[in-house]
């Protein structure tokens, strides 16, 4: 073997390594990608059990949004604020949900799941007067998408007071009783 063949063996030997190596990056960067993705639904996730303990784990903190529920207008101020506070929570779950779902990091069934709670909120008569305060404090992208929502969902789907029927509050359920 002469130098002229030992020297074309070398290249050739240097670009499949070279192909190998390109080959090797690109399956750990799409493992990456997939580490990440998981990581981000599983942190959404860690907020979202956190939203829904919020209730459980403060009486006031559940009966102002039991109160607002039926009537966000009509509710003392530090009801409001209790609210708001708890709906804003998972505004903005559902906020870095949208965003992570556009850049492709969250599933479809996933944000689904985040819209469909926020939407359920928005659909109490309560939470309707509150999104209409709102409304404008959010990113408009998001906002935007969610009352584009509202308008296609119609009553599709149900308010949060009626899938939790026990945050409905007593009176009311039993005038809706009388009335049916």
């Amino acid at each position: 073997m002469d130098w002229v063949a030992l020297a074309a063996f070398a290249e050739i030997v240097g670009s499949v390594a070279v192909v190998a190596s390109l080959i090797f990056v690109g399956y750990q960067l799409r493992q990456g990608q997939s580490i990440e993705r998981a990581n981000a639904q599983r942190d959404l996730l860690v907020q979202a059990n956190e939203f829904i303990s919020i209730l459980a784990k403060d009486e006031k903190q559940f009966d102002a949004v039991r109160n607002c529920f039926l009537d966000f207008d009509g509710a003392q101020d530090i009801d409001k604020e209790r609210f708001n506070a708890w709906a804003f929570n998972l505004l903005h779950i559902l906020e870095q949900a949208y965003y992570m779902h556009k850049d492709g990091f969250l599933n479809d069934a996933s944000f689904n799941g985040f819209e469909q709670g926020m939407l359920a909120i928005i659909r109490t008569r309560g939470g309707g007067q509150w999104w209409k305060l709102s409304y404008n404090l959010i990113g408009k992208d998001v906002g935007k998408h969610l009352a584009k929502r509202l308008d296609e969902i119609g009553d599709s789907v149900p308010p949060w007071d009626e899938l939790l029927p026990y945050l409905r509050l007593k009176e009311h359920t039993a005038q809706q009783d009388v009335a049916s």
